[in-house]
């Protein structure tokens, strides 16, 4: 049995439900019943009155593959954000919002002293259950309450390269965000991230107007990864060249968007990069 299969069934002892059997499910997957086996639609039931502690996450250890226990190599499980559909079946190891759900049930900070107001996906988390509490951060956030890059996020020869941009609601207010020395070729072995946030009710859109990404045949040598669903969740990688393309966030951490650039990869050569412009809307009718 795998690691990761290992990892999912002790979740099931220390309580955690799988995730796509919650009672939100149907606003991010569908279940095809009919591709199901007989002896396993169990495991595929909504579960009611089950509390959630954490957002809906594709992603989780608990959550099946799309193709899991079909009875006709058809798929069981359609994720309704296909760019999300790489997610599900995750047996890599708990999630970061896995962690989250855990650390909520087990009430592992309830001896803290004092009340962090943890920012931007972050979450009040201690490893031991005691009084040493700290917001736990999402992949690339630091600080005391998650409001900054961490370091090594962005990092390499051109330097520093991201950081964390409000966005208002104004036409005007608008962020250029692109790949280092674009639009030359981008410096190998480097990191960038950026944290994208707009007000309550907003929605971040992301409109591309260059893109131009290392890759080769069938795989990322460099990549650009926009998480526009949840900011502790990975996102998609894309890499490669094409024109144009808006990528707009949405649901549950929906005026927030991560983007990470990464061309640490020492293969080849490097190329033009991206250029975006970021903005704020009110919703992604309005473009």
């Amino acid at each position: 049995m795998e690691v990761g299969s290992v990892i999912h069934e002790l979740g099931h002892i220390v309580g955690l439900h799988h995730e796509h059997s919650r009672k939100d499910r149907n606003k991010y997957i569908k279940v095809n019943f009919k591709n199901v086996r007989e002896n396993a639609m169990l495991n595929f039931m909504m579960m009611e009155g089950v509390e959630t502690l954490a957002e809906y996450d594709v992603g989780s250890i608990m959550h099946y593959g799309t193709y899991d226990f079909s009875r006709n190599s058809e798929p069981t499980i359609e994720v309704r954000d296909q760019a999300l559909s790489f997610l599900a079946g995750n047996r890599r190891g708990l999630s970061y919002y896995d962690i989250k759900s855990l650390s909520k049930a087990y009430r592992c900070t309830v001896q803290c002293p004092y009340r962090l107001s943890c920012e931007n996906g972050g979450f009040l988390h201690s490893l031991k259950g005691n009084t040493d509490c700290f917001c736990k951060c999402p992949d690339g956030l630091a600080g005391n309450t998650c409001n900054r890059i961490d370091p090594r996020a962005m990092s390499g020869p051109h330097g520093f390269c991201g950081g964390v941009i409000s966005l208002s609601l104004s036409w005007f207010d608008r962020a250029f965000i692109h790949s280092p020395r674009f639009p030359f070729n981008y410096p190998r072995r480097q990191k960038c991230l950026w944290l994208l946030k707009g007000p309550t009710g907003s929605v971040i859109k992301l409109s591309f107007i260059y893109f131009d990404i290392k890759a080769d045949s069938n795989k990322c040598i460099h990549w650009l990864e926009v998480r526009s669903n949840l900011v502790g969740q990975p996102g998609p990688r894309y890499c490669g060249r094409w024109n144009g393309g808006i990528i707009v966030s949405k649901d549950q951490h929906n005026n927030m968007m991560v983007v990470k650039f990464d061309s640490t990869e020492h293969v080849g050569y490097a190329t033009t990069g991206f250029a975006a412009i970021a903005s704020a809307i009110v919703t992604p009718d309005t473009f």
